[in-house]
């Protein structure tokens, strides 16, 4: 696999079997690779496919969840992918690490205390249609403030939403 769509010597630090989610929310299994150089998305039984190959400079984000085994990884320019797998902190750790020593800078981490990041995640053919869509921690709590209001409100004035 390295040799047919790897640059030059990339070594593998990471490999092992995800629930990778596609654009109707519906998992598929996939293998990850991690080398020092890019992300690889493998067929799940045909290691030899390689169905996406992300070089690590190009990941802009992730996103991760506190309390479910869901991560996104955003990239630049292009979809994003959203995967399963009780290993999610050792990629991210791996890919931030990788990241830092070619490019010099940090790479961004969003925790969400949200189980699904279904939504979180930019689709094949929307890439063209604006920024990444990265939730953070602030627009959460707004969004449930703004809830809360709306709740307090109602149950103060019924009458009022009716």
């Amino acid at each position: 696999m390295l040799e047919r769509h790897g640059e030059g010597t990339e070594h593998i630090y990471f490999s092992g079997n995800v629930d990778k989610f596609n654009r109707h929310n519906k998992t598929q299994k996939r293998a990850l690779c991690i080398t020092d150089a890019a992300f690889y998305t493998l067929a799940h039984n045909d290691y030899k496919t390689v169905k996406r190959r992300i070089p690590i400079t190009d990941i802009s984000a992730f996103t991760v969840s506190d309390t479910s085994d869901e991560f996104v990884v955003h990239v630049s320019n292009d979809f994003d992918n959203r995967y399963r797998t009780p290993k999610k902190n050792a990629i991210v750790e791996l890919c931030c690490r990788f990241y830092t020593t070619i490019s010099g800078e940090d790479l961004e981490i969003n925790n969400i205390p949200q189980a699904s990041l279904n939504g979180l995640d930019m689709h094949k053919g929307e890439e063209d249609t604006g920024p990444v869509r990265i939730a953070t921690l602030t627009q959460l709590d707004m969004q449930d403030r703004e809830l809360d209001i709306k709740f307090k409100k109602w149950t103060q004035f019924p009458r009022d939403f009716c």
